[in-house]
């Protein structure tokens, strides 16, 4: 799954691993998990014929907190780190991220910052 080569990336970062504890998930975070948490989700968009895949990569950051700063920053320190960054592994030799949209979502619950940011991905698929 590409959401596991990205996973590795951001938990390679010191700053990201220690606000959220390790807690980045795929999809869903588990019933209970204490905030700061990160969820990823990918969904294919295409396929090229079987070489290059192109995914719409999301990721939101959750976060229960009065200082929004602390969120926001660990937001740009993830755009930071994967845009236009050469991932590999999973099946891809080669996978490239761009940088599409970050924006805070409004919740019912005004304690909860939610931050989502958007990714569009290409990918090159291992050839056997």
């Amino acid at each position: 799954m590409i959401e596991s080569i990205i996973i590795d990336k951001l938990l390679a970062d010191k700053k990201i691993k220690e606000y959220c504890n390790g807690n980045i998930f795929i999809l869903s975070s588990p019933e209970g998990t204490k905030t700061p948490y990160i969820v990823i989700s990918a969904e294919d968009e295409y396929d090229e014929s079987g070489v290059i895949s192109i995914f719409g990569i999301t990721i939101n950051i959750y976060d229960y907190t009065e200082d929004k700063r602390i969120p926001r920053s660990i937001s740009q320190r993830i755009v930071d780190i994967l845009h236009y960054e050469k991932l590999e592994g999973d099946g891809y030799t080669e996978v490239r991220l761009f940088f599409r949209h970050r924006g805070t979502i409004k919740e019912d619950d005004k304690t909860l910052c939610r931050i989502l940011i958007q990714f569009d991905a290409r990918a090159c698929n291992e050839v056997e």
